[in-house]
């Protein structure tokens, strides 16, 4: 089970739900406006490969929407850990 999170007026689940049919996308709203917003991952995010050894962790840095993503198993620990970040 997802426990939902609240800091710096973000609100979000811990963790990602990624579905074959549907695009590898983050949902996000404004709570100001009350509008949903969409921000598409990047494709390198998205392919199997990578999720089968990467983690994934969203969150806030620098005012912006941030993506972390980290090696999963200890034996590709030497990969680098990436940051993906949402500026617009």
């Amino acid at each position: 089970m997802r426990r939902c999170t609240a800091k710096d007026s973000i609100i979000g689940w811990r963790g990602m739900i990624f579905l074959s049919s549907e695009p590898a996308i983050i949902y996000s709203l404004d709570m100001h406006d009350e509008e949903f917003f969409t921000i598409r991952l990047p494709d390198d995010v998205r392919s199997a490969e990578y999720l089968s050894t990467y983690k994934t962790n969203l969150s806030q840095w620098n005012e912006s929407v941030v993506l972390f993503c980290y090696p999963d198993h200890e034996w590709i620990k030497r990969k680098p850990i990436e940051i993906w970040a949402m500026n617009e």
